[in-house]
């Protein structure tokens, strides 16, 4: 009875130990970093959440596994969310599936519609893109999900593939939807390497982007692809819990590839079947590809961080500083709080790669749903005057 009395002593000490170190260490209110007095007003008053602690679940608050879990314990009826699926053919042959997620115009008469780039092999089944998709709906705004080239359902028509500093599909499709909704007031929302894309095309065609797109929303992008792929080399777990788990799912998209087109001479699909890291398969496929001499080079081309100050538009960030896919280290604070910066980064100590995880158990929103349904709702109601920079 003694020995039992002292297992449950030392149980309930731990308990307590554990959530005294929650509640000074972990639970903590973001960082809001930028030298744009307009942004930061437009986030107070837009944005409240943004003023109270960020809970990350008591279970799983650690960034790998908030990055793991996010794809488990985010869900939203129904298991397939019904869009509206057009085909669109490129101009070298190669096809996406645009899927759309149109709500009626709210009563007030303000609309907006977000176009949405998802992650690295996400679709829009993809499950927090349904549950990001569900909340714009949710909140009178209409979406339409960018399905990269062999994603989506869509088979790959052509040898070419997709990559975090090619922006020539995103052009003609943005082109395509201003034709398709002429006044449509419209904005980018981009997660993991689709948010990358999306950074690309504003510093690369500043001005169309500040005629097609009224404001920004990134979250979890790596700023520095070169540091954020490092990091995920950076240690057992990250290398093997991270790394070869989105290696599995890029080798397996080039499977599908090999289905339907012949690959390239500039694809070494010998080193593409036995590639273990990212960096490995984007040496084999993607640098080459893209006519790049070196990965370090194409990562230098796909990497944000240093060219902020080249965006036209208002651009909302979330990001984590424990994601795997990009340190703390990489996060661009100084280029977002410089004067007149049009960059808001809001980082949270916990959250992952696209976790933000909040409570227990499976559910449809959590800190990241929250906080694009606040964002978005603000931008349209407000942002035609409120973000005039």
């Amino acid at each position: 009875m003694s020995g039992l009395l002292v297992i449950l002593g030392s149980a309930a000490s731990a308990i307590v130990a554990v959530s005294a170190y929650y509640t000074l260490f972990v639970k903590k209110k973001p960082n809001v970093y930028t030298g744009n007095e307009k942004l930061r007003t437009f986030l107070d008053k837009n944005v409240p959440m943004l003023k109270d602690n960020f809970s990350p679940s008591p279970l799983y608050w650690e960034g790998r596994l908030q990055t793991v879990l996010g794809l488990v314990y985010r869900d939203v009826p129904p298991a397939r969310f019904p869009y509206q699926r057009e085909l669109f053919s490129l101009s070298d042959g190669g096809e996406v599936g645009l899927d759309f997620a149109m709500v009626d115009t709210p009563k007030d008469g303000k609309s907006l519609l977000v176009m949405f780039f998802p992650g690295l092999t996400s679709s829009s089944q993809s499950c927090y893109v349904r549950t990001l998709v569900t909340s714009l709906n949710n909140i009178g705004v209409s979406v339409v999900v960018f399905n990269n080239r062999g994603l989506g359902g869509v088979p790959f028509k052509t040898p070419r593939t997709f990559s975090a500093s090619s922006t020539e599909d995103a052009v003609e499709v943005i082109q395509y939807l201003k034709q398709k909704y002429p006044g449509q007031r419209m904005m980018g929302l981009g997660t993991s390497l689709g948010g990358m894309v999306l950074c690309k095309y504003l510093v690369t065609y500043p001005k169309e982007a500040a005629e097609m797109f009224e404001a920004a929303t990134i979250i979890s992008i790596s700023w520095d692809a070169n540091g954020g792929t490092a990091n995920l080399e950076n240690n057992l777990i990250n290398r093997y819990l991270i790394n070869m788990q989105l290696t599995k799912s890029l080798v397996n998209l080039a499977k599908k590839f090999l289905k339907t087109v012949k690959p390239p001479e500039t694809f070494d699909m010998d080193a593409v079947m036995k590639a273990k890291t990212v960096r490995e398969f984007d040496a084999a496929v993607t640098a080459p590809q893209f006519g790049f001499s070196t990965v370090e080079d194409y990562y230098a081309s796909a990497t944000t961080k240093g060219h902020v100050h080249k965006f036209p538009i208002p651009v909302f960030c979330l990001n984590a500083e424990d994601d795997p896919m990009c340190p703390e280290s990489d996060l661009p604070t100084d280029e977002a709080s410089a004067t007149g910066s049009k960059l808001a980064l809001v980082s949270t100590k916990y959250g992952g790669h696209l976790g933000f995880l909040e409570g227990t158990g499976n559910k449809p929103v959590h800190f990241m749903e929250r906080f694009v349904e606040q964002l978005v709702s603000g931008i349209r109601l407000h942002g035609q005057t409120d973000l005039k920079l």
